[in-house]
């Protein structure tokens, strides 16, 4: 197995790992989707993405549904790893918003 195989399926496990870390429930068909057809995150986004190696998209798509649900901490802790393997700084930075105790607001800049 090569290392960027090893990466990909070590991400896949991760953004997995998360999804099963969101209350089961049955997805509306408009879910996810707001005015003028913007895509607001879903489920069903999630799946397609992870069916196409779109593994940013997968990301946002997960982080969206998590916004709007109540999500663990071990939920983002999975997010925060798999954008940290990515490189994505910016969905990193999201997820570890999320792992702060509440009230802390971070680094002082």
């Amino acid at each position: 197995m090569t290392d960027s195989r090893a990466l990909i399926q070590r991400i896949e496990g991760l953004l997995n790992a998360a999804l099963g870390c969101l209350e089961s429930r049955v997805e509306s068909p408009e879910e996810g989707v707001g005015p003028g057809g913007q895509l607001l995150g879903s489920r069903s986004q999630f799946d397609g993405f992870m069916d196409h190696g779109e593994y940013e998209l997968a990301w946002d798509a997960i982080a969206d549904v998590a916004d709007r649900e109540t999500a663990s901490r071990q939920f983002w802790a999975y997010l925060a790893e798999a954008a940290s393997i990515m490189e994505l700084e910016k969905q990193e930075g999201r997820a570890e918003t999320h792992l702060r105790p509440e009230g802390s607001k971070g680094p002082e800049a």
